[in-house]
């Protein structure tokens, strides 16, 4: 009988021991892959709260460390046969985005604080592109992960969230990437307008005008149509209230500004008060301009509350 026994028992500890060899070799990686990914996600979010240099700086630093880190630990661990990959593919795209990292998100870059509404657009891109690299990689990882588990019947909790939570963190970062993107398109007329009136360009401030209308009717058909998130309507109400002060812009400054322009450089004097009272309507909507950062400073922290609310 015991010759039996241990004829049945070795198998049994053989098929054991190599459950044991597979878990150990996944969470060796896992580990490494999913720190990674959360110093992504936290980089992200620091990016687009419009964090401080030194913020962006550190943790930019620590996706690298992360990389590096993830790098060392595959550098280390000899891939098990038949792993369907799940070796070769994080290495590769640890490669991809240490990469991407180092060329988009220098301390140059970084310190470029955007000051213009193309800025942030380029911003968000960044963003944009980053989180579809990282989508793609989680989706290899976790494919190649339950690929080498179901081959051995193996059933193991490692972080068996982790996708679900990068895919409710993405279609929140979504969410934000078009109600902003809505917003950013009318900024950008506004901008062109700011930059012409400085310089006194009169026809660039009429073209601007004349996009800067087009645009707010695109826009207010984006807000119309589009639905809170997750019965969450403050982004909504944010940037309904942002572009309700450059709807303003283009009612009352602006086109102050483009009369005013109209008048000879000899005024006549029956149109000397009528002067004078257009050029204190246009003071007065340069002032009103000039509070246009305390609205994008309330906006921000709308942002930031819908970040902490709703990002995983």
């Amino acid at each position: 009988m015991k010759i039996v026994f241990i004829f049945l028992l070795v198998p049994f500890l053989l098929f054991s021991q190599t459950k044991n060899k597979i878990i150990e070799y996944n969470n060796s990686i896992a580990l490494p892959f999913n720190q990674t990914t959360n110093a992504v996600l936290n980089f992200n979010m620091v990016l687009l709260q419009g964090a401080p240099t030194t913020e962006l700086i550190k943790k930019r630093n620590a996706v690298l460390e992360s990389l590096n880190s993830l790098d060392k630990v595959l550098s280390e661990i000899k891939p098990m046969p038949n792993d369907y990959g799940l070796h070769k593919a994080t290495k590769e795209g640890s490669r991809i985005y240490k990469t991407y990292f180092k060329e988009n998100y220098t301390d140059e870059h970084l310190s470029k604080i955007p000051s213009t509404a193309n800025d942030n657009i380029k911003k968000i891109e960044d963003a944009k592109e980053s989180g579809v690299k990282m989508d793609v990689w989680n989706k290899e990882f976790s494919k190649r992960q339950k690929q080498l588990f179901i081959r051995d019947t193996i059933v193991v909790n490692v972080d068996s969230n982790m996708l679900q939570r990068a895919e409710e963190h993405n279609a929140a970062m979504n969410y934000y990437f078009e109600v902003v993107l809505n917003e950013l398109k009318v900024q950008v007329f506004v901008d062109d307008f700011v930059s012409a009136f400085n310089a006194n360009q009169k026809e660039k401030i009429k073209v601007a005008h004349t996009n800067l209308k087009a645009q707010l009717i695109l826009s207010d058909q984006f807000l119309n149509s589009s639905k809170p998130y997750k019965g969450d309507d403050s982004l909504l109400k944010s940037s309904a209230k942002v572009l309700g002060f450059y709807k303003k812009l283009s009612n009352g400054l602006i086109p102050d500004v483009i009369q005013l322009n109209s008048f000879p450089d000899s005024i006549p004097n029956d149109r000397v008060d009528e002067y004078k009272g257009l050029l204190e309507k246009v003071n007065t909507g340069v002032k009103f301009l000039n509070t246009l950062q305390t609205q994008l400073n309330e906006s921000q922290i709308v942002v930031n509350k819908f970040f902490q609310s709703h990002l995983y």
